[in-house]
């Protein structure tokens, strides 16, 4: 990238913010106070002015286990749309083209996170108005002289503390770089910020190198010590290669003919399974490609 040109993270990228919240399951506990009541007896062990804490679940866990689940899996599907690449923490870049227009294997990011969105808010009320009275209930008897009815918020208050929001901000460049300063230091400063730009831009590439560069010594790895390479690691590695060109926001030209020959060459378009490799030949012309690919990868990111 020409240090005269404007950088294409600009407006070939956005930046996002999934922000997840969950129902708080647990409360600390003072242990010690705990046994002493449940004994009516006062407490007598505690060690140097502190008494023995823990926490306790104020609901069955697994009542709450498909939610929580469903929270993970909307984090890993973000993770999948950015390739990991970072802005700040919790700020991600994510290239405009898979945000609005997705990729062969990924609808559009906006359409997915309404989607989970509007699923889990119905997840959310089915928890707080059926799930969470019924529970409590039944905390009242499991927890015993541990049941503390202060511990509970009200249903309103558990289902507005189970969400998902998804914030979208552009990314500014150096001539934005506006405020109540000298001229000479906002220029230096907005210098600064330019150069800021320049080293994301390179980082993210980076990073979307070296994850498809492990990804490809995995396979060649396992075919030299004669490991089982799992339809789902095959599959994963074609779905990542095909999705790289949208998911990068340059349009780096090297980079999508390296994903192309992995798309075509080690992974068949996605055809090649465990039961192909089983085949000598077709492992050592996998195991040939991915390795001539892996130090072009390698290669050119010493060029960025």
């Amino acid at each position: 990238m020409s240090k005269n040109k404007e950088p294409e993270i600009i407006t070939g990228a956005v930046l996002v913010t999934l922000d997840l919240t969950n129902f708080g399951l647990t409360k600390k506990i003072n242990v010690g106070s705990a046994i002493a009541n449940a004994h009516n007896a006062s407490e007598e062990f505690a060690t140097g002015g502190e008494t023995t804490r823990s926490s306790k679940h104020i609901i069955a866990k697994q009542l709450y286990d498909h939610i929580a689940s469903f929270q993970r899996e909307t984090r890993k599907i973000h993770s999948d749309y950015t390739g990991d690449m970072k802005w700040t923490k919790g700020k991600d870049i994510m290239s405009t083209k898979i945000y609005q227009g997705g990729a062969n294997h990924q609808a559009p990011y906006n359409q997915v996170m309404a989607d989970r969105k509007a699923k889990l808010d119905h997840m959310a009320h089915e928890f707080a108005h059926k799930t969470y009275p019924l529970a409590k209930t039944g905390a009242k008897n499991d927890l015993g002289d541990l049941f503390d009815p202060l511990d509970y918020p009200s249903v309103q208050e558990v289902y507005e503390s189970i969400s998902m929001s998804v914030q979208i901000d552009p990314i500014p460049k150096g001539s934005d770089f506006r405020c109540s300063l000298d001229p000479m230091t906002q220029k230096e400063l907005s210098k600064a910020y330019e150069e800021r730009l320049r080293n994301v831009q390179k980082n993210s590439i980076l990073k979307l190198i070296d994850t498809l560069s492990r990804r490809l010594s995995h396979v060649t790895d396992s075919i030299n010590t004669g490991k089982v390479i799992h339809n789902s690691t095959l599959d994963d590695l074609y779905k990542y290669a095909d999705t790289l060109p949208a998911i990068d926001f340059t349009d780096d030209a090297t980079l999508k003919s390296l994903a192309d020959r992995v798309v075509n060459e080690v992974t068949c378009h996605g055809l090649n399974d465990k039961d192909s490799l089983k085949d000598k030949d077709v492992r050592e012309e996998i195991k040939e490609s991915a390795t001539d690919i892996t130090n072009n990868l390698d290669a050119y990111a010493e060029t960025l």
